[in-house]
């Protein structure tokens, strides 16, 4: 007796049964992509507010720049990576009575991390105050920080002078996560 169709083939509830499986797994992967670029469109928004914010407050220190005198503890001193100077600080009532002046010894440094990127450090004390810093992170995951000085009539890498402060700074930054060099010019009136 020869029986029917002996072919192996699907039935109608596995076809279904594997087709809802399927697009279950596509829903999953295609969630998990439109996360993912969403978190690393808001960690480059993050760099870039960050890079922002950094941009403002080196513009504040720069334009508050003090050289009083021709003394050696109000020196200006930079290089294209790192800057160390004397500013004013902003007016501020002290109910306290702390003795803290309104002069600010400033610095901006880069450390390299192992992974080759680098990270740009504030520092930030009282002026007369011994041991009274404080240290802050600015940017994380540079490739590149270059600072420029501008004398008037070209730009330098470095500067060392207790006489007179550099008429514009430049600044150019390579994030980690960018293929392009942000570059801005702050100019001293």
């Amino acid at each position: 007796m020869l029986k029917g169709n002996n072919k192996k083939t699907f039935t109608l509830l596995e076809l279904i049964l594997s087709l809802g499986i399927a697009s279950l797994i596509l829903a999953v992967l295609i969630t998990g992509f439109n996360l993912s670029f969403k978190v690393y469109k808001k960690v480059r928004e993050t760099q870039v507010f960050n890079l922002a914010e950094f941009l403002d407050k080196l513009s504040s220190d720069f334009l508050s720049a003090y050289l009083p005198l021709e003394d050696e503890v109000f020196r200006f001193k930079a290089d294209n990576t790192s800057l160390e100077f004397v500013r004013v600080a902003p007016f501020r009532v002290n109910l306290r009575r702390e003795e803290n002046s309104d002069l600010r010894r400033v610095s901006y440094y880069l450390t390299l991390q192992e992974d080759g990127n680098y990270i740009l450090f504030r520092v930030e004390k009282d002026f007369f105050s011994v041991g009274k810093e404080v240290k802050e992170k600015i940017l994380s995951s540079l490739k590149n920080l270059e600072f420029s000085y501008f004398d008037g009539k070209g730009w330098r890498n470095n500067w060392d002078s207790v006489k007179k402060l550099p008429s514009a700074l430049k600044i150019s930054v390579r994030l980690r996560e960018e293929n392009k060099v942000f570059s801005t010019v702050i100019e001293r009136f």
